[in-house]
Parts: C-alpha cells; sequence; structure tokens
C-alpha cells in the first residue's frame, strides 16, 4: 500500500498480479494481514472492472473471497474479524453483474446467503444487495434459488417475537389494559 492508504500504482491491475494475491489472501492466518490484503483487492476492483481483466480477477479471487468467508466467523462486533467479512462482502457487492460473473452466479449467492443467516445489520445489508442484484440481473439462472430466500424471510417472521424478545427483554413490555 502506499502511504496514502490506497493501492500502489499498478498493483492488483494485471492477471499475473491477482494470484499471488489470491493466494496470500487465502493462505494468510493473521486477521490483520488478511484484512489489508482484502482492503487492496477492495481498493483495486474498481480499476479491474473496468478493464478486459475482469474475467482473470473473478476467476482468481473467488476461491480466496470463499475461503476468507467460510474460514472467518461472523462477528457482532466490530473487530478485525468483522472488518474482514465486511471488506469481503463489499469485494462481491461492488463485482459488476456482467457475463464474466454468470459462471459464479450462484456460489456468490450462497456465500452471501451463508451470510446472511449469521452477520450483523450492517453486513446483512449488504448481503441482501448482493442477493437482489444478482436475482435481477441473473433471474433465469437463479430461479431455483429463490425459494429459499423466501424461506430465510418467512423464518425471519416466524421468529420477530423471540428477537424482539430476546433484545428488548421481557421487562419493558405493557400489559394490556383491562376493560
Amino acid at each position: 500500500m502506499s502511504a496514502s492508504g490506497g493501492v500502489r500504482p499498478g498493483a492488483l491491475t494485471s492477471s499475473t498480479q491477482f494470484a499471488a494475491h489470491a493466494k496470500k489472501l487465502e493462505s494468510a492466518k493473521d486477521v490483520k494481514e488478511r484484512l489489508q490484503l482484502a482492503v487492496e483487492v477492495r481498493d483495486a476492483i474498481e480499476v479491474v472492472n473496468s478493464s478486459s481483466e475482469y474475467p482473470k480477477f473473478i476467476a482468481a479471487f473467488m476461491p480466496a473471497l470463499t475461503a476468507v468467508l467460510e474460514s472467518t466467523p461472523a462477528q457482532l462486533s466490530d473487530g478485525p474479524e468483522h472488518k474482514l467479512r465486511n471488506t469481503t462482502l463489499e469485494i462481491l457487492n461492488r463485482m459488476p453483474h456482467t457475463e464474466a460473473l454468470r459462471p459464479f452466479d450462484k456460489q456468490v449467492l450462497k456465500l452471501a446467503m451463508d451470510a446472511l443467516k449469521a452477520e450483523n445489520e450492517e453486513n446483512a445489508l449488504i448481503c441482501l444487495r448482493i442477493i437482489f442484484d444478482l436475482h435481477r440481473n441473473f433471474r433465469p439462472n437463479l430461479e431455483s434459488e429463490v425459494a429459499p430466500f423466501l424461506e430465510f424471510v418467512c423464518d425471519v417472521y416466524k421468529n420477530i417475537g423471540d428477537t424482539v424478545e430476546e433484545v428488548f427483554g421481557d421487562e419493558g413490555g405493557a400489559k394490556p389494559a383491562k376493560e
């Protein structure tokens, strides 16, 4: 990274750099190192998205992004693990939904659906944006994946009473007045 905190000029702009960076992201054991690598990817994605290198970028980074989300547990507090998951979800959210992403649409959808079930509100909103954008852009291919999402929504509404009680407790509830 440069002194200004941005991506070094020329960093992550060619397919020769993608594989090495993705391998480091996938194999790094230290959360802070992984976070720094993910931030570099996120900061470079806008440049890569508009180039002919985008299909190679997706192919190189999908295994690493999957590994990050699968190996880093969701957090409710704002620590390095939360920031790593947030940055990884932001990368998935910023990927343009072009034909280059189509071979990975179900994989990205699964990552977003799995994360949605475990994440805090901030990351869950990113997951919802990913899910909605994928369904909007790849509708025919993802038609069979609508039912699991709707089941999740129904489960959320069915359990809303338990969630409210868990968050706000029983003590603040007013009892209905007797007539």
